[in-house]
């Protein structure tokens, strides 16, 4: 189990007594777990027994359990089978890469890739889709994976989990793989109620993709709970130029957008950030916890 020191619980914020004037709220995960394909890279201040395959897939697992979500979107999963075999109140869904960077090394255990966990007990599954990204014409490397549900409530949602092209470089990219993304909510989120958006957009809030989204009507949970976005989603230590570097970014977002008057979702809940030091020296991953990026929770109220 994790310490608690890094599960700080979720919370009410803003306005304390919203979430009890609600009649039910739905919670929504998402979490980059860190593939296993790409666990060895260059965290020069992670124990290598913090790395091994069982002890991070029982952590994950423990991580994903502990907040019990409705919904559970997923960024760089190469051991979907194994954890589906795990979540046993969970539905899954998974799409892999076409180029995953996993495959480079010798000691792979597959491909990663996005995926969507739902709970059958609160939601149902309408359909499904899956494709690559493609701008300009071309196919990227990114994977864009949605899920249509229902809620007992009858109201209808669109999940759509993305993992955007990283490296500071590629911020245009991004951009344009955003324009991809909001061009098939367009055309596939007629009948929902709601759209969420949650993943690794690997760009800080400053970025053209996030302007992008807000301007398409998309708010970002922890802006409308807190009134800002996460100090941080990611915090390691890696090896740059034979330098020790920490990187500490904000990276992983939950974004929502209302289509319809009736059946609004509105932010009740977010789990806190907790603070750098409490990460301890070597922060992202470690012994306590699997991945080099920390999970996002969001509670929606439901009027």
């Amino acid at each position: 189990m994790f310490s608690c020191v890094y599960l700080i619980n979720v919370h009410s914020l803003q306005n304390p007594n919203e979430a009890s004037q609600q009649k039910c709220t739905f919670r929504v995960m998402s979490f980059n777990v860190l593939a296993q394909g790409l666990s060895s890279d260059s965290f020069v201040r992670c124990p290598p027994e913090a790395l091994q395959f069982d002890r991070r897939l029982g952590e994950i697992v423990a991580e994903l359990t502990r907040y019990s979500a409705d919904v559970i979107c997923l960024q760089e999963v190469d051991m979907f089978e194994q954890m589906k075999k795990k979540l046993s109140d969970y539905k899954g869904l998974w799409v892999p890469k076409p180029t995953s960077p996993c495959l480079m090394s010798d000691d792979n255990i597959g491909p990663d890739g996005s995926a969507i966990f739902y709970k059958p007990s609160t939601v149902q599954l309408l359909a499904h889709h899956s494709e690559v990204i493609e701008v300009d014409g071309k196919a990227t490397g990114q994977v864009l994976l949605a899920a249509h549900l229902k809620l007992s409530t009858d109201i209808k949602l669109l999940v759509v989990c993305v993992h955007l092209k990283a490296k500071s470089p590629h911020s245009k990219l991004r951009e344009k793989q955003g324009r991809a993304i909001l061009k098939y909510i367009e055309n596939n989120s007629g009948e929902c109620d709601t759209v969420i958006v949650a993943g690794d957009l690997n760009s800080d809030p400053s970025e053209p993709v996030h302007t992008l989204l807000e301007s398409s009507g998309f708010i970002c949970s922890y802006s409308s709970a807190v009134g800002c976005r996460s100090e941080y989603t990611t915090c390691k230590i890696r090896m740059v130029d034979g330098v020790e570097t920490l990187q500490k970014k904000t990276e992983d977002y939950i974004y929502y957008r209302n289509l319809k008057k009736k059946n609004q979702f509105s932010v009740a809940r977010v789990l806190q950030i907790p603070n750098e030091t409490s990460l301890g020296e070597g922060r992202l991953p470690n012994m306590d916890y699997p991945s080099d990026h920390l999970s996002m929770v969001t509670d929606f109220a439901i009027p």
